[in-house]
């Protein structure tokens, strides 16, 4: 799968898990680009931060999002919040977030779907499954998955049928 054009920005701040994340689209010959904020203020910058700020190619989207709650400075509901506050329910144009935590406290999941998240999967413990789950998320999101097209602005769009 040609994925090549594709970045996915980790958040994640165990060096384990990020190694294993690494592994698992090594096995799948998943080639795309992966990016890692390693806290959640870190996080903050790459998708919010200036072109200086951003580690991630000017001009380069970030596909897809995969966040861990349990990060320190930021934490992921603190992140999801400010998303939420920044960009609304919906999200619109942000990147798909797929929380990947090893929670799977029902007040977090309900909680970081009120707050914009479109998936959350707890991350598995053993090596084989985790590994099955990375793959099966990478190639979801950024394979099969169709993002909904960036809606123009109302007055854009009222604008252009009076013209």
């Amino acid at each position: 799968m040609d994925i090549s054009h594709k970045t996915i920005l980790l958040a994640e701040d165990d060096p384990n898990d990020e190694e294993l994340f690494r592994q698992a689209i090594a096995q799948a010959n998943i080639n795309c680009r992966v990016e890692v904020a390693r806290d959640g203020e870190e996080l903050m910058r790459y998708l919010f931060g200036t072109a200086d700020q951003r580690r991630v190619e000017p001009g380069a989207d970030i596909d897809l999002v995969l966040l861990d709650l349990k990060m320190p400075k930021l934490n992921g509901l603190q992140v999801l919040t400010v998303m939420h506050n920044a960009h609304g329910a919906g999200h619109e144009h942000a990147p798909p977030i797929v929380v990947f935590t090893s929670s799977d406290a029902e007040q977090d999941v309900s909680t970081a779907y009120d707050l914009g998240a479109v998936s959350y999967v707890a991350k598995p413990v053993t090596h084989g499954r985790f590994v099955e789950t990375v793959q099966q998320l990478v190639i979801y999101w950024l394979g099969v998955n169709r993002r909904a097209p960036r809606r123009r602005q109302r007055g854009a769009s009222w604008a252009s049928t009076t013209s």
